[in-house]
């Protein structure tokens, strides 16, 4: 009767540790699961936001080779402005000089 028992009470041992053990087990999968799911959710972000760099560096390429040509053009239109600048005054210099002897000329044929 004694080993009955004993064996009785190891049984109900044995049963207690194995659904204490079967309960750790469970959650441990449910958490391993919510991880995973985690993971896989963290994969898909970041393969979109891999897109998005990749998207974002072609409009960024984009925008230094516009920015390159709209400098290079505000370079030549501020050469040919200093050009026109310097003609300009050129021009006026040669017409002052041309209505000052035009005058001479005029009051030459006057006296």
């Amino acid at each position: 009767k004694k080993r009955t028992n004993c064996y009785y009470n190891r049984n109900r041992n044995y049963e207690t540790n194995f659904l204490c053990t079967r309960r750790s087990f469970e959650e441990f999968q449910k958490t391993l699961t919510r991880s995973n799911d985690v993971f896989a959710t963290f994969k898909q972000e970041m393969n979109k936001m891999s897109k998005t760099i990749k998207k974002l560096e072609k409009e960024n390429l984009t925008w230094k080779g516009k920015h390159e040509q709209t400098s290079k053009s505000m370079f030549t239109m501020a050469e040919e402005l200093r050009n026109s600048k310097n003609r300009n005054e050129k021009l006026e210099k040669l017409c002052r000089l041309c209505s000052w002897k035009t005058k001479t000329v005029a009051s030459r044929l006057l006296i």
